[in-house]
């Protein structure tokens, strides 16, 4: 049979005995979140861009969507790939998506080096006019 006894702190003192610790608590993650939000509005046949301030470890998630709901193709890029998108040559993204009328951005920027979000509407009739809606999170 077991018993506890519960010792109180000066009979801890007395006879030279510690005190229990507890484990340390752990201090809880800081983060910086910062939002992105812009309207694009993408000419038929042409890329148009925004310029992600970002840097290694950064988090960026979101939103965009077309107004009237309307196709569009999104990516971000580096500027070696906005390069290559804007002549319509095969390019790589970070993420990437075609002829979607809204979408959801879940990534984090695995390097250093500038980013953009490119969107483009090549061989399309109208102007698109897309909501930008990103969260950009850093830790602190």
């Amino acid at each position: 049979m077991k018993t506890r006894i519960r010792i109180g702190e000066n009979v801890r003192k007395s006879e030279g005995l510690r005190t229990p610790t507890s484990p340390p608590a752990e201090k809880p993650r800081q983060f910086k979140e910062e939002p992105i939000r812009r309207r694009c509005e993408i000419r038929a046949g042409r890329v148009t861009t925004v310029k992600l301030r970002v840097v290694k470890g950064h988090y960026v998630y979101g939103r965009l969507w077309e107004k009237d709901g309307f196709d569009f193709t999104w990516a971000i890029v580096d500027p070696k790939g906005l390069g290559l998108m804007e002549r319509g040559a095969v390019f790589f993204a970070q993420r990437f998506e075609r002829d979607v009328p809204n979408a959801t951005v879940d990534w984090t920027v695995p390097s250093a080096g500038p980013r953009f979000l490119a969107c483009d509407a090549t061989g399309k009739q109208y102007i698109r006019e897309v909501e930008v809606e990103l969260w950009r999170r850093s830790q602190n």
